[in-house]
């Protein structure tokens, strides 16, 4: 355990000036794997993990690590996973307590998760071998090994199982056991999964294809298409408990950008409209960067709730973000400032700094200022706390139970094409 960063409790007249660096995606995989010579040059670019109370600004728990990453930390049922360009380090989530920080073997190319006690790691072998393993968490967590010779495409862990998609096959397995809880066709189209919720996963494909599959049995339970035809496009789920919403840019020569919404029992779809992105959702409150303007819509109506212009016209692919909390919505535009406004109103209540991205836990605002973590009074917009980081490379994720995790890292090495590390 390191010492602890410094804490500053902030006057509450002073604004956040400036925001560097704030995600929330899925873990990166490793590109540096196997090798002593490897994992000693990875050695020098450290890490640390804290876990912050978001509404007073204290450090509950902190962990050195020996994993540089750019990525911010992903949580599995009750396990913290960095992941670098060299290797991996897992910690219990509630106490901190480092479970694995080390290299990845030689054959392996990245992490999928943890089920149990297990590091659920994908094998990329020699020829066209490929398939995962498993590293233990604690002794007595015994390992599996899966290999196989055709394609891989993607995989996902919900209920305990380890979903996955090789060649034309979709499986749901429990590790340990001989036969599949179901093994069934992977349509043609769709090798991208999703998953909704613990019932339900999500094929999506180039073609705009969206398969809902029951996580019970791998049925089909709905299929749809976008509203917009075109020849292929760039898809982007984002899902809330009751409704799936989907961006989606054509690749016609003529490209146009729309979002829509499906209702997530029946495959039915509800509403459509031009935007470029999804910034915020919840069950509520849909909020879209459109090309000109940031909108705020009714999640099941697509009703226009408000608007704002905004700055610039932004490509598809920007980092804006929206966090809503009970009576606000704070967006960060690329390009622009950090903008609270009224939840149900849209009244404008402040206007800070630039930021890169903002997100919410519970009824704080967090981001990443250049000192470090930051919390935001939504009504307002002043600093309530800071927590200084001391790296180069800043990251933050708020875990589905509302554990702030804060990643003060040294920046990653960046592997050549033909050489690890």
């Amino acid at each position: 355990m390191g010492e602890g960063p410094r804490r500053r409790v902030v006057d509450r007249g002073v604004r956040v000036a400036s925001v560097m660096v704030l995600a929330l995606v899925t873990a990166a995989l490793a590109g540096c794997t196997g090798g002593e010579d490897d994992l000693a040059a990875c050695a020098r670019q450290a890490s640390t993990l804290s876990s912050i109370d978001p509404v007073t600004g204290d450090v509950e728990w902190q962990a050195d690590l020996a994993q540089a990453s750019e990525s911010p930390p992903h949580v599995f049922d009750g396990t913290a996973i960095v992941t670098g360009p060299c290797g991996v380090a897992a910690l219990d989530l509630a106490d901190g307590e480092v479970l694995f920080d080390d290299a990845l073997p030689e054959e392996s190319s990245g992490v999928f998760g943890v089920i149990d006690d297990l590091l659920i790691v994908q094998e990329d072998r020699e020829g066209d071998s490929n398939g995962y393993s498993t590293l233990s968490l604690t002794e007595d967590a015994p390992g599996y090994t899966y290999v196989t010779n055709v394609p891989f495409h993607g995989a996902a862990i919900a209920g305990g199982n380890l979903i996955t998609g090789y060649g034309s096959s979709l499986r749901s397995q429990t590790l340990g056991e001989a036969r599949p809880d179901w093994d069934v066709g992977l349509p043609a189209c769709c090798h991208d999964l999703h998953l909704h919720d613990e019932n339900l996963l999500l094929l999506t494909g180039s073609d705009g294809s969206t398969y809902a599959i029951d996580l019970a049995d791998g049925d089909v339970v709905w299929r749809t298409i976008p509203p917009v035809p075109a020849l292929g496009y760039d898809i982007r789920v984002t899902s809330v408990r009751g409704t799936i919403l989907t961006a989606a840019t054509t690749s016609d020569v003529s490209e146009s950008s729309f979002v829509y919404a499906t209702d997530a029992r029946t495959g039915r779809l509800r509403w459509t409209h031009p935007a470029m992105s999804v910034l915020g959702v919840d069950r509520q409150v849909t909020v879209l960067r459109a090309r000109e303007s940031v909108e705020a819509r009714d999640t099941r109506s697509g009703d226009l709730l408000w608007r704002h212009p905004a700055p610039t016209a932004i490509e598809h692919e920007s980092t804006s973000t929206a966090a809503l909390t009970s009576d606000t919505v704070v967006v960060q535009q690329v390009g622009s400032t950090t903008t609270g406004f009224d939840r149900t109103t849209g009244e404008m209540l402040w206007d800070g700094g630039e930021a890169t991205s903002v997100v919410a836990a519970g009824d704080v605002v967090l981001a990443l200022t250049e000192d470090g973590v930051t919390a935001l009074d939504p009504p307002t917009g002043t600093a309530l706390w800071t927590v200084d980081g001391e790296r180069s490379w800043q990251q933050l994720a708020v875990s589905p139970g509302g554990q702030v995790l804060h990643l003060d890292s040294d920046a990653p090495p960046q592997p050549a094409m033909d050489d690890c590390c």
